[in-house]
């Protein structure tokens, strides 16, 4: 639970004077006391329509450069096949997308969609080839003479104080 209330501010330090706590918190064997630091100049109650104004100003900047708002098409028909004539069948995916109206008056270009999609491909691959290596590991290290106290879970209803020992 220490580690919930880490990510969420929290911190052991207290900072608080104890005669403002002492007495109305119960203090229990083994809890851990932490403190959250609320700044006195932000208005917490406030914070859904910060961020509400905060989103409304991103996305007017956004269109400020973007013109994906400035054009609008009557929706791709069902039988749409774009032509695909001269297009290597490596680029296919690619030249299908750039075929759709709207994507290169966007901005887009073939470079970007091909960009933005082999990123994806490089990091399933990069994904599968960390998580072979990690197996090698684990296999290898299973294999060690000495490793026979760690391949089998220690039972905890055999050995009782485990758990408060590590």
């Amino acid at each position: 639970a220490i580690g919930y209330f880490k990510k969420q501010g929290f911190t052991k330090t207290i900072s608080m004077p104890k005669g403002r706590y002492n007495g109305l918190i119960k203090d229990y064997d083994g809890g851990t006391p932490m403190e959250c630091y609320i700044h006195p100049s932000i208005d917490f109650t406030r914070i859904p329509e910060m961020i509400k104004a905060q989103r409304v100003f991103i996305l007017d900047r956004i269109r400020l450069k973007a013109k994906s708002h400035l054009v609008s098409y009557s929706p791709l028909p069902k039988d749409f096949k774009p032509n695909l004539e001269g297009v290597s069948r490596v680029n296919e995916p690619v030249a299908r997308a750039m075929a759709i109206p709207g994507v290169a008056e966007a901005g887009w270009t073939m470079a970007d969609v091909l960009a933005s999609t082999s990123g994806v491909k490089d990091a399933d691959r990069q994904k599968n080839v960390l998580k072979s290596e990690l197996l090698a590991i684990v296999r290898k290290t299973e294999e060690q003479q000495f490793s026979w106290p760690f391949r089998e879970p220690v039972d905890t209803s055999e050995v009782h104080d485990y758990l408060d020992v590590i």
